[in-house]
């Protein structure tokens, strides 16, 4: 073989090369930002898979800023700030006194660890933190606050022929939910009523089978649910 035939095979399987070489796979979608749409795909920065977006969470009616877009949430469970330093989000409780949403200055993000510092306005420069980048649960907890369960008495209902002891009690109140950074504390509600009990029962119908000289013989009591626990107060944002 000569050289020049050499060469034009050596040019040739460039050519061929080229134009066979497979196309560079397409761009990842965007991440969730401010500009993203309902039902649109995006990539999940701290999973990397793609996902879609299932609701745009807008500031409230009533604000400066109402409408626009502050948190994005994903299908993957996964809710995402995307407003910048500068800018404020709110809370997702009104003031009782103004119905205004308490305003929060996004002072800084730290694009390594994802956290922003807020501001709260009017609370004398005090600051506090919220990560960029929330489960689903943690937003909730942030902006709706969590309660513990009202405190179930179960009912006494003992007897045989030395007495019989039934007592019932009424439903605690429920529990004001813990103040969180974007929510005041609740307050606790009040125990249901004690509810009505007859004697002879259905579980005693016949209360001459008893006989004692020395305990009581009968006891029926019927108690009022204890009041719910107010909620704790958050730092010094709210009271409890």
């Amino acid at each position: 073989m000569t050289l020049q035939l050499r060469s034009l095979l050596a040019v040739a399987g460039l050519i061929c090369g080229r134009a066979f070489a497979a196309d560079p796979p397409p761009p990842p979608p965007p991440e969730p930002s401010q500009s993203s749409q309902l039902n649109a795909t995006v990539t999940n920065p701290v999973t990397g898979l793609t996902t879609t977006v299932t609701e745009l969470i807008r500031d409230p009616a009533g604000t400066p800023s109402a409408n626009t877009v502050a948190f994005v949430r994903t299908a993957d469970n996964y809710v995402f700030l995307v407003k910048s330093a500068g800018d404020i989000v709110y809370n997702a409780t009104f003031d009782e006194n103004t119905n205004v949403p308490r305003a929060y200055t996004i002072v800084s993000i730290d694009a390594t660890t994802h956290v922003a510092v807020l501001d709260p306005d009017a609370v004398g420069g005090a600051t506090d933190t919220l990560a960029t980048r929330l489960t689903k649960t943690q937003y909730e907890s942030e902006f709706l606050g969590t309660a513990p369960p009202p405190e179930i008495i179960e009912p006494v209902i003992a007897g045989g022929s030395a007495g019989v002891q039934i007592v019932y009690a009424g439903a605690g109140g429920s529990n004001g939910h813990a103040g969180a950074l974007f929510v005041p504390p609740g307050t606790g509600g009040s125990g249901a009523s004690g509810p009505t009990l007859t004697f002879p029962s259905v579980a005693f119908p016949n209360p001459n089978i008893i006989s004692t000289s020395t305990q009581i013989g009968i006891e029926i009591g019927s108690l009022g649910g204890r009041g719910g626990n107010g909620g704790g107060s958050y730092l010094s944002f709210w009271n409890g």
